[in-house]
């Protein structure tokens, strides 16, 4: 439903094609995303995790960027590039 109003607000304002960037960094290409599990995560479970997604899909899981440990110790947010 995001992608919905992202899309019809673009057009309203005359974009194109839409940017994704990162909301850490401001780095365009990628999208910010939060992991949450039962527990709690390390950086190290945010790689684990992409890298099973990853293989799963057939595609390359070397796209982390920033990775960022939360207030609440079981969820993160990380750096995705776009399209990965």
């Amino acid at each position: 439903m995001a992608a919905l109003v992202a899309r019809c607000l673009a057009v309203m304002a005359g974009k194109q094609q839409l940017k994704s960037w990162s909301l850490q960094t401001g780095e365009e290409g990628l999208a910010t995303v939060s992991l949450t599990a039962p527990r709690a995560l390390k950086q190290n479970d945010v790689l684990f995790a992409v890298a099973k997604l990853a293989e799963h899909c057939g595609v390359d899981p070397r796209g982390v960027g920033k990775i960022a440990l939360c207030q609440d110790p079981n969820t993160a947010v990380f750096d995705l590039k776009v399209g990965i």
